[in-house]
């Protein structure tokens, strides 16, 4: 008997797909995130690409994540809940239709990476129905929205400074850098490698 559960998990408005039941068994043997970097598909944007010429795509590129969507959509001339859900569908990660942030964020993911990364973590129903928050030692996957498919290196970032792996969702970049802004203010400095091999030290003592 397959259950609602396995039909489909749920991360506040984000929905998972039936067919990423095996994904998801897959994960847990490994311990990972179904949703870290680690699980995204190969990320070929070429068909996100395809009506661009080559120096629209090096402009994409040079851009910050923030502004790389947004930017795609404009010389498209498409909304950009189109673009989220065809980069979703190319990436293999779920979408996030309302984010609805867990209460006191920045104690579980510090506010510097919020802002560089343009993530927030989400309240997920399933913990809801056991605990009201997220709190700075729960265990498993941290639900996080963001706005631009995530690489490895967000993945150990947000590892060394929380003891979590990432379950990353797309969202909307408009209503991501709107509850940031609206919630956190102005982004904070570039991240250094240093204080990525300072956070490692630290949780390794």
């Amino acid at each position: 008997k397959i259950t609602g559960r396995r039909k489909r998990l749920r991360v506040a408005s984000c929905l998972l797909p039936v067919d990423s039941f095996q994904h998801l068994k897959l994960s847990a043997t490994l311990g990972v995130s179904p949703h870290s970097s680690q699980f995204i598909q190969h990320m070929d944007l070429s068909t996100i690409y395809s009506d661009l010429n080559e120096e629209q795509r090096e402009e994409i590129e040079a851009l910050p994540r923030a502004e790389r969507l947004i930017q795609i959509a404009t010389l498209l001339n498409r909304p950009t809940r189109e673009l989220v859900t065809q980069i979703a569908a190319t990436t293999g990660l779920p979408v996030c239709k309302d984010i609805e942030l867990i209460d006191n964020p920045t104690a579980t993911l510090p506010l510097r990476l919020i802002h560089e990364y343009q993530c927030v973590p989400v309240r997920s129903t399933e913990q809801a129905a056991v605990d009201e928050t997220d709190q700075p030692t729960s265990a498993g996957p941290i639900p996080l929205v963001t706005l631009w498919p995530p690489n490895e290196a967000m993945d150990r970032w947000i590892f060394a400074v929380s003891g979590r792996m990432p379950a990353w969702h797309l969202g909307d970049p408009e209503q991501v850098i709107n509850t940031i802004t609206q919630r956190f203010g102005v982004g904070a400095d570039s991240l250094e490698e240093s204080d990525v091999l300072t956070n490692e030290t630290e949780a390794d003592e």
